[in-house]
């Protein structure tokens, strides 16, 4: 079935170095209790202990549920940095961390890699908690402890379980570009009343509670290599943070959809975990545009991915959930051809992470029928989208709902 949409601005990283911290420590630091991270982290940018006004004030925040790559971007913003090194480029940010943390100049490898990772779109805060947080930097201090265990979170609605608890009906696109789904058409506060009403008619109908979802293009396919040569442009995290501010007011999730160019699934991922933190954000991929060395999207070209390439994804957000304290994450896997997921048996249904397995042909209701009930693995739950131009005789919601099984999740683009 042809999903082939219009490319509007039809790129992540492939970096390797020798550094103190691997860039998997680096995504993913291992925490120690709220306080021990804190004290960590006031070494690491000031060199001091903490007072105890403010380890108290930035503990109760972490127990709150702020994740510790903000905490640390809050002291990489706050007056006393300001004070002690004035305005500082992203070179001299990486030297003064590695000056702090580990007390000398940085290599060049490390200096190359660190800077990129800036340039690319990292926030300073990331960084430098991918040294505070490092085993080198703990054993220098001393600041050990046992593993930090923040209160589980709960989903906008109550609960730390997706399915069968919650159905999701969600609206698709990227923020003003109306070419790629409804979402491009109006603004946050519009488009949350919108998605408030249609979630509440499956409500009505199907009886499920339901999570109004924004399901937001957050990398798009692009038809040039762009300056980084991956195809995919990238959203900056603070451009959807209104986004999700919004879809907040009516109860509801976002879902952050990757179309990645030549780039990783996991290196995008990645790039969205000042937002990935949050107990109400999850995570789609979205093969189509996933494409190898030499290769294009668009043209013509359906791209795919590799069970372990999502299993690389779903352990990353299962990590998170950990780390975090937070509930079930959301991991959609789009798909309107048997080609676009290679080899589906292989995914691994991962605790603390709901897979939805999500039919995107559009056209005529026979092919959408067949995706829907082909394509889907009988193990993982089922997701439906619905076109409102390209479909032909669109499925009413009580059509939708009568269908055996019904979707988990249906998306409107």
């Amino acid at each position: 079935m042809n999903r082939r949409l219009p490319l509007v601005v039809l790129a992540t990283v492939a970096v390797v170095a020798a550094l103190v911290a691997t860039p998997a420590q680096a995504q993913s630091p291992s925490s120690g209790p709220d306080t021990l991270s804190i004290e960590r982290l006031y070494q690491a940018y000031f060199e001091r202990d903490p007072d105890p006004d403010g380890l108290e004030y930035w503990s109760e925040r972490r127990d709150r549920g702020m994740a510790l790559v903000r905490i640390s971007a809050q002291f990489a913003a706050s007056a006393e940095f300001r004070a002690r090194y004035g305005q500082v480029d992203d070179r001299r940010f990486v030297e003064l961390v590695y000056d702090n943390v580990l007390d000398r100049q940085p290599d060049s490898g490390g200096l190359a890699y660190w800077t990129d990772q800036l340039d690319r779109g990292r926030s300073r805060g990331w960084v430098m908690l991918g040294f505070s947080d490092s085993a080198e930097f703990k054993s220098r201090t001393g600041l050990v402890g046992d593993p930090y265990q923040r209160p589980v979170g709960e989903l906008p609605r109550g609960g730390t379980s997706l399915f069968p608890e919650y159905r999701i009906v969600a609206e698709y696109g990227h923020p003003g570009v109306p070419v790629l789904g409804v979402l491009g058409e109006k603004g946050p506060a519009e488009a949350a009343r919108q998605v408030q009403l249609r979630a509440l008619d499956y409500e009505l109908r199907g009886g499920t509670p339901v999570l109004p979802t924004f399901e937001i293009i957050a990398t798009v396919a692009q038809a040039s290599p762009g300056a980084d040569g991956l195809y995919s442009s990238v959203l900056p995290p603070e451009q959807i943070r209104p986004w999700l501010d919004a879809v907040r007011t009516v109860d509801g999730y976002v879902i952050l959809d990757l179309q990645p160019g030549r780039a990783r699934f996991i290196d995008q991922a990645r790039r969205y975990e000042s937002l990935l933190v949050e107990p109400d954000v999850g995570l789609a991929l979205d093969p189509e545009w996933a494409v190898g060395p030499g290769e294009a999207p668009g043209g013509g070209t359906i791209g795919s991915v590799t069970a372990a390439e999502i299993n690389e994804v779903s352990a990353y957000l299962a990590g998170l959930v950990e780390r975090e304290g937070l509930p079930e994450k959301l991991l959609v896997i789009h798909q309107f051809e048997p080609s676009m997921v290679i080899d589906p048996q292989n995914v691994v249904d991962r605790p603390g992470v709901a897979i939805v397995f999500h039919a995107d042909g559009f056209g005529g209701r026979a092919a959408k029928l067949a995706d829907y009930f082909d394509l889907i693995p009988d193990r993982f739950p089922r997701g439906l989208k619905l076109f409102f131009d390209e479909d032909v005789n669109l499925f009413s919601p009580a059509e939708v709902l009568a269908l055996d099984p019904p979707p988990d999740m249906i998306t409107y683009q």
